[in-house]
C-alpha cells in the first residue's frame, strides 16, 4: 500500500517498484478498525503532509509500471460515485484494465452510505456497454444507442445517468469491500465482487486470496 506524497515518490523515483509487487493500494491513509471503519493518519515522519490525489497516483504508477495494477480507494464522503465513476473508469481504458476500486465505511457517515456508493459505481460501469459501439459510417451511426441505458438511481445521490464511457476491457472493474461480514454479504449483493475483512487488512500478510462478499469463499 502507497499513501501519502513520500511513499508516492519512492514509488515514482529511483527505487521503483520491486519485481514481485502485483498491484497497489492508494488512497487509505490511517489502516481499519474492527468494525471496518477506514481512518485517516497523521502525516508520516519526513514527509511534507501534502497528499497527492489516489487517482492521479494511480495513473502515474500504472504508467511506469505496466506489469502493475491499482486499487483506488473510494472517499464515499467527499466524490460523487458519478464523478468517481467516470474518472476510475476512463483510468481503466488508459492503463487497458489494470484499475479497481476499495469501498470502506468512513467513520463520519452511515455504513448504509459506502454501500449506496458500490452500487451506484458497479451498475453505472455497465449503462455503455463496450460492445454497443458499432463506427458505422455508412448509416452515420456510432453506436447502438438502444443497448446504453439510463440508470435512473434515487436515493442519497439522484443520478440519471448513463455515463459517456463505454464499459471496460475487464467487464466491470473490480470493486473490494473493505469491513465487516454483514456489511459485506449487504456490499455483494449491490456490485462489490471481492471481500476484505477488516482483520485481514493490510493483504499482503494473508496468502491466500480474499473471498467473495457474498458467498464467503475463496474464488
Amino acid at each position: 500500500m502507497l499513501t501519502g506524497d513520500a511513499a508516492v515518490g519512492v514509488a515514482l523515483g529511483e527505487r521503483g517498484l520491486d519485481s514481485g509487487v502485483r498491484f497497489v493500494v492508494l488512497g487509505l491513509d490511517g489502516g481499519v478498525d474492527d468494525a471496518g471503519s477506514s481512518s485517516r493518519s497523521a502525516p508520516a515522519p519526513g514527509s511534507s503532509g501534502r497528499r497527492l490525489d489516489a487517482g492521479m497516483a494511480a495513473q502515474a504508477i500504472a504508467g511506469r509500471h505496466p506489469a502493475v495494477g491499482v486499487l483506488v480507494v473510494a472517499d464515499t464522503v467527499r466524490d460523487h460515485p458519478y464523478n468517481f465513476a467516470r474518472r476510475m473508469l476512463s483510468l481503466d481504458h488508459l492503463t487497458k484494465g489494470r484499475v479497481g476500486i476499495l469501498v470502506t465505511p468512513q467513520p463520519s457517515a452511515p455504513v448504509a452510505g459506502a454501500i449506496e456508493f458500490a452500487q451506484i459505481i458497479a451498475t453505472l460501469w455497465e449503462t455503455f456497454p463496450r460492445d454497443a459501439i458499432v463506427t458505422d459510417r455508412a448509416r452515420g451511426r456510432f453506436a447502438e444507442s438502444g443497448r446504453i441505458r439510463r440508470l435512473d438511481h434515487t436515493g442519497a445521490w439522484s443520478i440519471a445517468g448513463p455515463l459517456t464511457t463505454p464499459s471496460s476491457v475487464q467487464g466491470r472493474p473490480p470493486v473490494v469491500w473493505l469491513g465487516s461480514r454483514t456489511d459485506a454479504e449487504a456490499a455483494g449483493r449491490t456490485g462489490c465482487s471481492w471481500w476484505v475483512p477488516a482483520a485481514r487488512w493490510p493483504p499482503w500478510s494473508h496468502s491466500s486470496p480474499p473471498p467473495h462478499p457474498a458467498t464467503g469463499r475463496p474464488p
